[in-house]
């Protein structure tokens, strides 16, 4: 359970640990977990809003922020000659006067690194809910990241929505409408 700061505050003042549930903390899925635990615990099984769907999850790297006013390369012109320099300067070429924004490797791979966590963490919560996670190509929803766009490989039927739609329904178990969270 997670408690409020007052249950430690007032099980020092009754000298032993108060019970638990007269200090539970208020937390986005606080409900659910509730109704699943309790339903689990009668022998029912897990809930599974999102059985039989194939869902794509679109989280693709973000782009190096440039240091100057110039717009940064893409991950596209970085990869490209990652293997071949240090860094990778504006429009593909690794040498030059500095005129263009540098990109360490470090930077795209802290990048890449952390979009292929937050796409992890989205996945794990499509299996929870009983999805099963498949590319692009062969999906019937596809969850999207915040700020990217549908993946334009998806089947025309298949419907893009937003990470946020995700949780929603993460969160209730109930599937939420996907003209509010609809992704172009």
């Amino acid at each position: 359970h997670m408690v409020t700061p007052q249950w430690i505050t007032a099980s020092l003042a009754a000298g032993h640990w108060l019970p638990e549930a007269d200090f539970r903390a208020s937390v986005r899925f606080e409900a659910v977990a509730s109704a699943v635990r309790n339903a689990m615990a009668a022998g029912a099984p897990r809930p599974r809003p999102l059985a039989h769907r194939l869902v794509c999850v679109h989280c693709p790297p973000p782009q190096p922020t440039a240091q100057a006013e110039h717009k940064a390369p893409s991950v596209a012109e970085c990869h490209s000659s990652i293997s071949h320099a240090p860094v990778c300067r504006r429009g593909g070429s690794s040498g030059g006067s500095g005129s263009g924004t540098s990109v360490t490797r470090a930077a795209l791979a802290a990048a890449s690194a952390k979009a292929m966590e937050h796409r992890q963490g989205l996945q794990r919560l499509v299996v929870a809910l009983g999805g099963r996670v498949v590319p692009p190509r062969a999906c019937n929803l596809a969850v999207v990241s915040a700020g990217a766009s549908a993946p334009s490989c998806r089947p025309a039927e298949a419907i893009a929505v937003t990470e946020e739609w995700l949780l929603q329904l993460a969160e209730t178990h109930i599937i939420p409408s996907t003209s509010a969270f609809n992704v172009e």
